[in-house]
């Protein structure tokens, strides 16, 4: 149970920032000047990256192990918001949200290994839909989290809770997740 619970804490800390980063994007759109055009690519290059990325994403949990690939993508969700908070420009800010979408990408393919891998039996037949109320979980909370944050401490801040929440799950994961054995 242990296992699946770190597995769970670690898709809610990585779905918080993605999805809940909505109300950081006005603040974001407006400090950098961005057209509707680059607002769109900043948002929308995450089906992108994803359709590219998650075949690798997969390969790379079978060949390393999806606890050390999960890790890895959580901490570069991590440096990812970090960077972002520290753009510069329209241009810079497109290519920190890639390196946090990368990240992204091949820590959500990893849970979805890990829940599958750690599912206790009397979940199995629920364990998607489960992982997927934690998503949903993770949304309700961030995005009126996101809100506060920019209000009270503005856009880069806010970005910066996400990272350590990041950070957070991966601690979580790290410390709770055990690799199942094979039988």
């Amino acid at each position: 149970l242990w296992p699946f619970a770190a597995t769970l804490a670690a898709m809610f800390a990585l779905q918080l920032s993605n999805l809940g980063f909505a109300p950081l994007l006005p603040s974001i759109q407006d400090e950098f000047g961005m057209s509707y055009t680059q607002l769109g690519l900043f948002t929308g290059m995450y089906g992108l990256l994803a359709m590219v990325l998650s075949v690798p994403a997969g390969m790379a949990a079978k060949r390393l192990g999806e606890r050390r690939v999960l890790m890895a993508g959580l901490l570069g969700v991590a440096a990812g918001s970090v960077l972002l908070g520290e753009a510069w420009s329209a241009v810079s800010a497109i290519m920190f949200r890639g390196v946090t979408i990368v990240g992204y990408r091949f820590a959500f393919v990893s849970v979805l290994i890990a829940v599958a891998l750690t599912a206790p039996p009397s979940l199995r037949g629920r364990t998607m839909g489960v992982l997927g109320a934690t998503s949903a979980l993770a949304s309700v909370v961030g995005a009126p989290l996101g809100g506060l944050l920019v209000g009270a401490f503005g856009w880069r801040d806010a970005i910066l809770g996400y990272a350590a929440m990041a950070v957070l799950g991966a601690a979580v994961f790290w410390m709770f997740y055990v690799q199942p054995v094979d039988l």
